[in-house]
């Protein structure tokens, strides 16, 4: 586990409100507004909202799940606002924080005899029976991130990684919205117009049920049995408290008024997850059938048949996706044909890879498939099996040995895995074949993703996993005229060193023997090329963790290297141009370092372009009109951008943080390392051809990231 320092972290908050630094929290909000006794003032209506019951959150800019540890929030005095509009000011309440809840119990202070007002406005629609949602913002201060499969304790609960857990925060403002954070959230707020007990608005037990998203006509018997013994402790409470209050006493020496019982409290709160997560399930095979019907050819009524049965029968969205895949399928040609030649392993391949979305035009630039008329010979051969599927490959591969290939599904696994046991394939092998085609798509995927690392980085290959020290070369001394003596003067040169290592990063992949059952060759195809896109992203990763190097060594003022103040713009660019041409060798004199590449995070990208393409910029006069003037920074420096940089929940992630790179072959701020010019992942047949899980392959993937040289970079940030 570790923990990220919230100083170099902003939060992303999951609720389109306006303040920065905060993440929300959809809520259930109770408004109790009190008729006045007739000649009396009415007393101010008072909001109770059950903020948060210790669970897990989907918030936006956290790539996994977040908890809040109760135990680490702190807060004071609650703002209540509508809209998030501090302008808006509805009212004001204090937080209760237990080990694994949050409460917030307040009053509406604003004028309420005013609809025109926010509090008016919020208690006038309460009172006609609009039901408004609640928003609890939350400002981390210290964030523990839980890896995969990882465990650690939270809200008296013990959780499983991946997930982040915020270990200490603020409670800030709530406010009240029409519409929520979640729209699909069961939360809501509970508003209704009749009142009895302590003046506090009371609510029959079908509106009770109605109030945790359930329909009181279609409820089952368990979700009644569990709502009614909810609604009976809690009616106990007010009974109770309601009489002391009539009797003057405040405390009633008979018996004070019982809790809601836990088990009926826990009980209800799991009855809401649980329909929220039904719900869900139910959205995501409805969206996988809309997508797969719009796909030209497919079996439409399957489809809808597969989506019924999936509903009615509690299957997960996978199991879903995978039923809908087997029905949608188009099936093309087989392959085996009593009397036709066997397709040869390099004419598999191809097809294979054609079926998996790979175009010919790439294949046939592909020198495994040959030069030339050798290659177009190849291609030709393998379209018109362009539609083969995992299992007609298998089949092609027992064929050529000479072996009888059942028709699909268990058998042909089991005579594919009893075939390599006995006697291995001679002819084709089936296991390289597939690993092989898989690593192509694995390639193809890798290369696509528009990474920054081969760019700003200098590309290097090493041949160890040592860590291996290099060295900066500076020369002192003057490059001269000769001495009357003839003799020229000595230069010393200075070593700067800087470490780099290798490590391996890489994985186990497995075709389950499920997925060759099933013949789903999209899980063939995901498998490798979602794998090739993380081995790109993982260096992506590590260099830019380099690059935002947030202890301010490899950048700073000293070094003239660090900008403050500086965002960026057409200013901006031109004064780090400055600070990188003014660097200098360790004698002081100009080494001539000049500029390659911007560096930006995604908001900063549009403007980075626009400056590179643009011919002249706008520049505004004393008269306030646009007037144009030539744009010296046109096609100078190529701009590129990462959505690493901007990733608030990661060190040194800023929205604004921009960065102006020397040529890494000439002036190298930063270094990729790999072993003996391997430079993408490797994928190898595992020792073991077949095991019961199905086929297996192991990918891997050497590399190293190392700061070189701060001159050859500079970081300007607002």
């Amino acid at each position: 586990m570790k923990t990220l320092d919230h100083k170099h972290m902003a939060p992303v908050r999951a609720a389109a409100a306006p303040t920065v630094g905060e993440f929300f929290i959809a809520a259930e909000a109770k408004i109790v507004a009190v008729e006045a006794a007739a000649g009396k003032t009415p007393e101010r209506p008072s909001i109770a909202i059950h903020a948060y019951s210790g669970g897990m959150l989907r918030v936006s800019g956290y790539y996994a799940p977040v908890v809040v540890d109760c135990e680490g929030l702190h807060a004071t005095k609650v703002a209540i606002l509508k809209n998030h509009d501090t302008t808006l000011i509805v009212g004001q309440g204090e937080a209760t924080i237990t080990a694994t809840d949050v409460d917030i119990a307040g009053i509406i202070t604003g004028d309420i005899t005013d609809k025109s007002t926010a509090a008016g406005d919020v208690v006038l629609q309460s009172r006609n029976g609009f039901v408004w949602q609640a928003s609890i913002g939350v400002s981390p201060e210290r964030v523990e991130w839980v890896e995969q499969d990882a465990t650690a304790k939270a809200n008296r609960r013990q959780w499983k990684g991946p997930l982040y857990i915020i270990r200490a925060g603020r409670l800030g403002e709530t406010s009240l919205l029409a519409v929520g954070a979640d729209e699909t959230a069961s939360a809501k707020i509970a508003a209704h117009a009749a009142h009895s007990w302590k003046g506090e608005i009371d609510m029959n037990f079908d509106d009770y049920v109605r109030s945790f998203g359930f329909d009181p006509a279609t409820i089952t018997e368990d979700q009644r049995v569990k709502c009614r013994a909810r609604y009976d402790s809690e009616q106990a409470l007010k009974a109770s408290a309601a009489a002391a209050k009539t009797t003057g006493v405040q405390d009633p020496p008979a018996k004070k008024p019982e809790p809601v019982a836990a088990e009926a409290q826990g009980s209800i709160e799991q009855l809401v997850a649980d329909e929220e997560a039904d719900r869900e399930r139910r959205a995501g095979i409805t969206r996988l059938a809309a997508t797969a019907i719009k796909v030209e050819g497919s079996n439409l009524a399957g489809i809808k048949d597969v989506a019924a049965k999936a509903i009615a029968g509690n299957l997960s969205v996978r199991d879903a996706e995978l039923a809908m895949m087997r029905v949608a399928r188009i099936q093309g040609p087989s392959i085996i044909t009593r009397g036709d030649e066997p397709a040869s392993a390099k004419v598999l391949m191809a097809s294979l890879l054609m079926s998996c979305g790979m175009s010919d035009e790439k294949l046939a630039k592909d020198k495994d498939f040959g030069v030339g008329a050798e290659s177009d010979k190849l291609i030709s051969a393998a379209w018109p099996r362009r539609h083969i599927t995992l299992q007609q490959v298998m089949a092609a591969a027992l064929e050529a040995d000479g072996v009888h290939a059942p028709h699909g599904g268990q058998a042909l696994f089991d005579a594919v895995v009893g075939h390599a046991v006995r006697a291995g394939f001679s002819t084709i092998d089936l296991t390289g074949l597939i690993g092989t085609s898989g690593n192509k798509l694995l390639m193809d995927s890798f290369t696509t993703v528009d990474a920054v690392y081969p760019f700003v980085a200098q590309q290097v290959d090493v041949n160890n996993f040592l860590t291996y020290t290099a060295y900066r070369l500076n020369q002192t001394g003057a490059f001269a005229v000769l001495s009357p003596e003839g003799n020229l003067s000595h230069g010393v040169l200075t070593e700067s060193a800087y470490t780099n290592k290798l490590n391996t990063s890489g994985m186990v992949i497995v075709l389950p023997r499920q997925a060759i059952v099933n013949d789903d060759q999209n899980a063939f195809q995901q498998l490798f090329r979602i794998l090739g896109r993380d081995a790109a992203l993982a260096v992506e990763d590590a260099l830019m963790l380099k690059i935002m190097e947030t202890s301010d060594v490899f950048y700073t003022a000293g070094q003239l290297n660090r900008i403050t103040s500086n965002a960026f713009s057409e200013a901006g660019l031109a004064a780090a141009e400055a600070a990188l041409a003014g660097m200098k060798d360790a004698k002081g004199a100009p080494i001539y370092a000049r500029g390659k590449y911007v560096l930006v995070p995604p908001g900063l990208d549009y403007l980075a372009r626009k400056i590179y393409t643009s011919a002249s910029v706008q520049v505004v006069t004393s008269a306030s009109t646009g007037q144009g003037e030539a744009n010296v920074f046109a096609g100078k420096y190529q701009p590129k951008s990462s959505p690493y940089l901007a990733i608030t929940t990661r060190a040194g992630g800023h929205a604004t943080h921009w960065y102006f790179i020397a040529d890494p072959d000439v002036l190298p701020a930063f270094q990729v390392a790999y072993l003996q010019g391997r430079r993408q992942p490797t994928v190898e047949t595992a020792d073991a051809e077949f095991k019961s899980p199905g086929m297996q392959w192991r990918c891997y993937f050497d590399f190293g990231v190392a700061q070189v040289d701060y001159r050859g970079a500079i970081k300007s940030s607002v």
